[in-house]
């Protein structure tokens, strides 16, 4: 009975897996991403001293509107585990991150364990 029992197993495994005629192929389509970033985790620090940055002609901009024109996708944050200065905080990088999606840019956040 058990000698039954297992080539019956196998017979319905073998020919449950065999292909048809009628089977529909899956096609997936392969998009790629190039990232183009560049680290802003100083940004919220230099924002305490009314750092404004420029544009070619000398106009004053807003630093996440202007990257994004300029092609950049992805932005990097550092969070400090102990942070000195008290920058780079959790509240102060999630702070940073929602603006960054706000703005549709990506951010890569990097955990800084050697303070």
């Amino acid at each position: 009975m058990k000698v039954k029992l297992v080539f019956l197993s196998f017979a319905v495994l073998f020919f449950s897996c065999s292909k048809t005629s009628t089977e529909a192929t899956l096609t997936i389509a392969q998009t790629t991403i190039f990232y183009k970033g560049m680290d802003l985790s100083f940004q919220p620090e230099l924002q305490n001293y009314n750092v404004q940055y420029k544009n070619e002609n000398d106009a004053p901009i807003s630093i996440l509107p202007f990257i994004k024109q300029k092609g950049c996708n992805l932005v990097r944050l550092k969070l400090w585990v102990n942070p000195v200065n008290g920058f780079n905080t959790i509240d102060q990088v999630k702070a940073y991150a929602l603006l960054l999606k706000a703005n549709n840019l990506e951010f890569m956040l990097d955990l800084h364990y050697s303070d």
